[in-house]
């Protein structure tokens, strides 16, 4: 297992740190949706005021890239669209009925009948991430836009140490949580066929990766 030390970087330091505790909250009433906290897109809206939508249900697309699914985070109904100077799509706020229902996935139903995620494909991994409104949360270098869809990554950087002051401890959230991680690794890993192309970067604890020779880094800032 390789191991690098990359100590560039500027760290604010602010007194305390977030509590390592898990508390539960009440579901928001009302749930915005910014199109614009995804770089450099062109939204175009699938949805009006008034409609009912599902956990799943795509609202958007950037009219650059159309394949891409922007979906629902919440069950509800569209209560408005706010706009901005010529038009610009600032938020789009759903109702949430806090009841989560979701949308049905039938033409997915294939890709799952796997023994495991490690026998998917790439193309049927990346069908299941960007049908499940995922794909717009992986990040490509440079200028953090969204990964090109159809592109091939070189390789593959997961972040698990953020250097934002009162960041949270994230190993703490996966300390009675991690097989969900594992088998997210082993989804990505997918991504490229090829050993070593997926990193887990972190400061001190080591996270196990789906095969021993994968690449554990240490960073002082981390990659998102």
């Amino acid at each position: 297992m390789a191991k690098f030390n990359l100590n560039k970087g500027y760290d604010l330091n602010l007194d305390g740190k977030p509590n390592k505790e898990i508390i539960k909250i009440s579901s928001p009433d009302i749930i915005k949706v910014d199109p614009h906290n995804f770089k450099y897109i062109k939204p175009k809206i699938l949805v009006k005021v008034g409609d009912k939508v599902k956990v799943g249900t795509q609202i958007f697309f950037d009219k650059n890239n159309p394949d891409i699914k922007h979906n629902s985070p919440c069950s509800g109904e569209v209560e408005s669209i706010d706009y901005g100077a010529k038009r610009k799509v600032l938020s789009i706020n759903i109702k949430n009925d806090k009841e989560y229902n979701q949308e049905e996935l039938k033409n997915l139903k294939s890709l799952f009948e796997v023994s495991s995620i490690n026998n998917l494909s790439s193309s049927s991994t990346k069908t299941i991430i960007n049908e499940a409104g995922l794909w717009p949360t992986i990040r490509q270098r440079p200028f953090s836009k969204i990964a090109n869809f159809n592109g091939k990554p070189k390789s593959i950087f997961i972040s698990m140490k953020p250097t934002e002051p009162l960041s949270i401890d994230q190993l703490f959230l996966l300390e009675n949580n991690s097989v969900g991680f594992i088998e997210g690794l082993d989804a990505l890993s997918n991504l490229h066929k090829q050993e070593g192309i997926l990193s887990v970067c972190s400061y001190c604890r080591e996270v196990k990766t789906p095969t021993d020779s994968k690449i554990f880094l240490i960073f002082l800032t981390p990659f998102r």
